[in-house]
């Protein structure tokens, strides 16, 4: 079963071809990039995550079947860390923002793809997630090198665990 994902935002990494893109209103997996490579400053960095992430949730609500919210970014090598933190707090928040809003578990995940060197890859990690059922991850914040040798669903799950 192929399930649709939309793809949205400033970078299109995840998608296998970013230029031919379509408008998508059925999907049950968004996919919103957020590119910071550009900002050297620490909170100027963490204010548009968090601006990207607002964007996100509202683009949300024209997915009626929504199933998974995926966010990625990339950031300055320097800015990793602090940027990971602020992600982790960004999932939880998208988290109970959309159980709360639309009445149903959508699982949230912030991927940090600052090392990136296989765009085919993630976009088989994320066809891999948005096959699956809601509930499965809940929210979680993990860094592309993670998601190298296995699914975002195991990734996720060895966080919690």
């Amino acid at each position: 079963m192929h399930t649709t994902i939309a793809y949205r935002g400033d970078i299109a990494d995840a998608h296998p071809s970013p230029s031919a893109a379509p408008e998508v209103t059925d999907a049950r997996c968004l996919v919103w990039s957020i590119d910071l490579t550009g900002v050297e400053r620490r909170r100027e960095a963490g204010r548009l995550l968090r601006a990207g992430a607002a964007e996100a949730l509202a683009a949300s609500g024209a997915y009626g079947d929504l199933r998974h919210l995926v966010l990625t970014y990339r950031g300055p090598d320097a800015r990793r860390r602090s940027l990971r933190f602020t992600a982790r707090g960004i999932a939880r928040r998208l988290h109970s923002e959309l159980e709360r809003t639309r009445g149903r578990y959508v699982d949230v995940v912030v991927i940090d793809l600052s090392g990136i060197d296989r765009r085919g890859l993630l976009a088989q990690r994320v066809d891999e997630l948005a096959s699956t059922g809601r509930g499965i991850v809940g929210y979680a914040a993990i860094p592309w090198e993670d998601l190298r040798g296995e699914s975002i669903r195991d990734t996720c799950t060895r966080d919690v665990i």
